[in-house]
């Protein structure tokens, strides 16, 4: 099989499944048992959010992933119309990517683009928070089994746009060097999740909130706000929430998975210059 090497950066892959030999099945096809397919091997040092999709122009295909180890197959989806793929939660570990096709005369060329963008759970308090490190960077999380622990209301009645985070959150902790300006996004990656999101100096009583916006009302639309750090090197938490009415319903609680962006960069100065860094 030919290695792979799948980051958050989109990889486009070109398959050609026409001289290929019917080497396996998959489950998701019940005509793959005599179909042609291609293997590809991809590693992961950290749990990963896989998103793999094909696009093929004459026929249709399945993707699946199994375990180096044992074989066991652990996703698996069939094309529509030419179209297909898959996007999930993926352990850190050795897998084979097996591209099928549907029956004996489905083979052909196809395009896959696969993307595989770390997978950090946050935590529920400002306690133990994972660290998000570097200048930029992007992470996947989820918020399903996650309760409500904060509200943006407590540390200013406006933090959210006016309104109080009432459902679940999850917290990151990010350190923001002197004299640069911290832009974080988020946004529900589901049809269900819709996140508001605020900076935080501290959890506890006495707390400040930095930035804070919740200005996109849609199911999956993002939240964008920034932060020009003034003074020292700082580290501030940054708090993924889940709008819902108030009073809320217990079928009201739906956040699921979510992506979150940051980006560090010295602030400008009011002439166009870069601002004082101490």
């Amino acid at each position: 099989s030919t290695s792979l090497v799948v980051e958050d950066e989109p990889l486009v892959v070109e398959v050609d499944t026409v001289n290929a030999l019917d080497d396996t099945a998959v489950s998701c096809a019940t005509g793959s048992d005599e179909a042609a397919d291609v293997f590809y091997s991809l590693s992961f040092a950290h749990d990963v959010y896989l998103s793999v999709q094909g696009t093929a122009g004459s026929h249709d295909f399945a993707v699946a992933l199994l375990d180096t180890c044992d074989g066991t197959e652990s996703l698996c989806a069939e094309s529509t119309a030419g179209k297909g793929g898959f996007a999930s939660y993926v352990p850190a570990g050795d897998y084979v990517l097996v591209v099928d096709g549907v029956g004996l005369l489905e083979r052909g060329a196809l395009q896959l683009t696969l993307r595989a963008t770390p997978f950090v759970e946050p935590a529920e308090a400002c306690v133990a928070t994972p660290t998000l490190t570097g200048e930029a960077g992007r992470v996947i999380g989820d918020l399903t089994m996650f309760g409500h622990n904060l509200n943006s209301w407590v540390f200013d009645d406006m933090c959210t746009t006016g309104y109080k985070s009432l459902g679940r959150d999850g917290v990151y902790s990010l350190t923001v060097p002197d004299g640069h300006t911290l832009r974080v996004r988020s946004a529900g990656i589901d049809t269900r999740t819709d996140t508001m999101l605020y900076v935080l100096d501290s959890c506890g009583s006495g707390g400040e909130c930095l930035a804070g916006a919740d200005e996109n009302t849609v199911v999956g639309g993002g939240e964008e706000v920034f932060w020009d750090n003034p003074g020292a090197s700082t580290n501030v938490f940054i708090v993924v929430d889940e709008w819902v009415p108030e009073p809320p319903d217990p079928d009201d609680y739906k956040a699921g998975l979510f992506e979150l962006e940051w980006e560090l960069a010295p602030t400008p100065a009011p002439d166009g210059g870069i601002a004082d860094a101490g």
